[in-house]
């Protein structure tokens, strides 16, 4: 069972062991961001994710690439393929 925002998620069907480490899925993230990263924050966190009623683990690597963009990079921890990339800064539309 898994807790995500505060919803239980039961039946998980996934390999729980990631066949990437943290540093090849953070190569990965770096490279999908682009030439404005030069780094990735530490800790990489690995989690459970369901999309479309499939479960995958992935990587979550923040890549800063700018002030106004800074990215959570979700790097399929099996096959090392961006699973998700969103961007932590909101800006104020005003």
């Amino acid at each position: 069972m898994l807790s995500v925002g505060g919803r239980f998620y039961g039946g998980i069907e996934l390999v729980p062991h990631p066949t990437i480490d943290a540093e090849e899925s953070a190569r990965i993230a770096k490279h999908e961001v682009g030439a404005g990263a030069d780094s990735v924050l530490r800790p990489i966190r690995i989690s459970v994710t369901r999309r479309d009623g499939q479960d995958h683990l992935v990587w979550a690597a923040t890549v800063p690439e700018d002030p106004l963009h800074v990215w959570i990079v979700q790097v399929d921890a099996h096959d090392g393929r961006v699973f998700r990339r969103v961007n932590r800064v909101i800006v104020d539309p005003r």
